[in-house]
């Protein structure tokens, strides 16, 4: 899935347009895209401390017209931009290399939100207000070891479209890595996993493949066994017997799976960013009650 963050970095800079539509354009490109809930657009922070050539965010969609022409865009922009803030959307990955380590910046402003988003594999969208930012992809400059980024800033949608295919492909080839992973056993990976694998960044979905492979080579599968580091037992009452493999990158990684001698039965995935609480208690639930499902119709002890 493709997953925007909205670019803060234009503060500075002077637009001559009207800046209300801009944004209406923009998001009337993005509904175009499906669902929002399919293609989010994260916020680094509370819409009225985005500020956009001066104005903050929160006051160029308030002046988007609540009149018969202009309010679904106006109820579109209130449902969309409201996912903030960043760092709600992952953990801060503490494996960075030395020369990630830096300062990053666009258009001489602090770009550290974005630099994360890159980290999550995800894609600026930036609105289209100077023609620094009408590119396909962005540069973020450091002290040490620039970084390049993709951009959505409305009129390049063929672009976006070539970028979803090959995270389509990509997708499909991590699962196919996946599987691979576990040759020799019996594999059951459900399509609750299989959907949300499908929605991850592709930082996330790497980073499950890693995990496994790190589980496996640890010898804490076939059968599961928890070390409360990388592999943790998940106590709970009623439960079907299941594990969590877990990391702290890409917003605490979580995967529910149950696995014994032979078979690996893999149920859901989560980021503890998003399930914390209540919603991580009932997401280790749902995973028992497909481990169970499945072990019944394939006959699994």
């Amino acid at each position: 899935m493709m997953t925007f963050c909205f670019n803060h970095c234009l503060n500075e800079v002077e637009c001559e347009e009207n800046i209300n539509l801009i944004l209406k354009t923009l998001l009337v490109a993005h509904s175009r895209l499906g669902v929002s809930t399919q293609y989010p657009i994260i916020l680094p922070s509370e819409p009225n401390t985005v500020i956009i050539a001066g104005v903050s965010l929160k006051q160029i969609v308030e002046t988007i017209p609540a009149d018969k022409e202009n309010i679904n865009i106006r109820r579109l922009a209130f449902s969309i931009l409201n996912n903030y803030p960043l760092t709600s959307f992952f953990t801060s990955d503490p494996e960075l290399s030395n020369d990630e380590c830096g300062n990053y910046q666009l258009l001489e402003q602090d770009a550290e939100a974005l630099f994360w988003a890159h980290k999550m594999g995800w894609t600026v969208i930036s609105m289209p207000v100077c023609d620094e930012v009408k590119q396909n992809q962005l540069q973020l400059k450091s002290e040490l070891l620039d970084k390049i980024i993709n951009n959505w800033y409305g009129d390049n949608l063929s672009f976006i479209k070539e970028l979803e295919a090959k995270d389509e492909k990509k997708c499909q080839q991590q699962l196919s890595k996946l599987e691979f992973l576990f040759t020799g056993k019996t594999a059951h990976i459900s399509d609750e996993f299989i959907k949300n694998f499908k929605k991850s960044p592709p930082g996330l979905q790497k980073l499950v493949l890693s995990k496994f492979e790190d589980a496996n080579i640890a010898r804490l599968l076939f059968p599961s066994r928890g070390d409360d580091n990388l592999v943790k037992f998940c106590e709970g009452k009623g439960n079907e017997t299941t594990y969590e493999l877990r990391s702290k990158a890409m917003g605490g990684m979580r995967v529910y799976f149950f696995s014994n001698n032979d078979t690996i039965i893999i149920a859901s995935l989560h980021t503890k960013a998003q399930s914390v609480g209540t919603e991580q208690t009932s997401d280790i639930k749902n995973a028992s009650a497909i481990i169970k499902k499945i072990k019944i119709k394939n006959n699994i002890k």
